[in-house]
């Protein structure tokens, strides 16, 4: 049974706050409905896109083709590198299984191979996919391949991409689709002409990469990426509280999470800390430094790393409560940290 305190800022804005320090070379919030921005840091600079290109291909793929369409893997597919799923030339997949293995996985050859159904070449989905993007406004993107694998001349914006998103939850099914955990896709063999002579060849267990899907409060789902020249990317949607946000970050140093908590809570003005009453404890650094902070040991930045700062703050904490300073979070210093928040009934 978990027990989920929500410690509300009271704020009627953000504006106020202290706006997030991040990692990221570019990053944008804008407002879901309106497009009105909220945060921007070098929103209009142009950088690898890594994996958030296969939102194009996503939404291209709903544009032409339907759910229960079946698709061929070619050759040119199945030898595309990792990341992927195992498919071999020859198989047979439903378009909804392909989107799920490509938002999920980040299947490389699973774009591939909507690519080829799509609009009959890799290379001529490639312009239809820049095409697109020109036609919702995305002006300052250029795409070489459908799933984001390194390539000179291939960039994006944080704008373009917060337009990108717009579009995308548009769509029911991209929701419905990046809200799962894990799930399993059917390949199938023989004549998709005459579908009564397939036959399903095995299954693929696929999962979400993406754990904010079902860890932050409300609802944040996104794609994230990463090569070495892309660095870490996201490219996300968020509700909480009848709020509806797109978040995007580009070319982060290190995985993005940090980075995105910092600018969904800025965007909702929220802290969260969440216990898991069955294990007992459910620690995390980002927890640990909230209460630090509430307990007046300054841990630095709320930003789930664990650096310098805070593990002098747990030392100081320990030192203050006669415990053993170690500068770690062992059990006793867990119990005398909750003292400095009430639990409640999640409502």
């Amino acid at each position: 049974m978990k027990y989920i305190l929500l410690i509300l800022l009271i704020s009627l804005c953000t504006a106020g706050a202290a706006e997030p320090s991040i990692t990221a070379k570019s990053a944008i919030i804008i407002e879901a409905d309106t497009g009105q921005l909220l945060f921007e840091k070098s929103g209009g600079r142009k950088l690898y896109p890594a994996s958030t290109v296969k939102l194009v291909t996503f939404l291209l793929a709903l544009e032409r083709l339907k759910l229960d369409d079946y698709a061929f893997v070619s050759s040119d597919a199945a030898a595309v590198p990792p990341s992927g799923i195992d498919i071999k030339e020859g198989d047979i997949l439903t378009v909804d299984a392909l989107l799920e293995a490509l938002l999920l996985e980040s299947a490389n050859n699973a774009a591939v191979v909507i690519a080829e159904k799509a609009s009959g070449s890799e290379s001529g989905f490639v312009k239809d996919m820049n095409a697109f993007c020109r036609r919702i406004g995305a002006v300052d993107s250029y795409f070489i391949n459908p799933n984001g694998l390194p390539g000179r001349g291939q960039y994006t914006t944080a704008k373009d991409l917060a337009l990108i998103v717009r579009e995308c939850v548009k769509k029911p099914y991209f929701i419905e689709v990046m809200r799962k955990r894990n799930g399993k896709i059917s390949v199938y063999e023989g004549n998709p002409g005459n579908r009564g002579k397939l036959q399903e060849r095995r299954q693929i267990n696929i999962s979400n990469h993406s754990r904010f899907a079902w860890q932050y409060p409300g609802l944040a789902i996104g794609k994230t990426g990463f090569t070495r020249d892309a660095g870490h990317c996201y490219a996300g949607f968020a509700e909480y509280g009848g709020k509806r946000i797109i978040v995007i970050l580009l070319k982060c140093s290190h995985p993005v999470w940090g980075d995105l908590i910092q600018l969904l809570d800025y965007s909702f003005g929220i802290e969260t800390i969440e216990l898991d009453r069955d294990s007992n404890i459910k620690r995390n650094t980002r927890n640990e430094q909230i209460l630090l902070k509430r307990a007046g040991c300054d841990p630095g930045p709320v930003d789930g790393i664990r650096g310098v700062l805070t593990v002098k703050a747990v030392k100081k904490f320990q030192e203050k409560n006669g415990l053993q300073v170690t500068g770690s979070i062992d059990y006793k210093t867990w119990e005398y940290m909750k003292k400095f928040f009430k639990e409640e009934e999640p409502r």
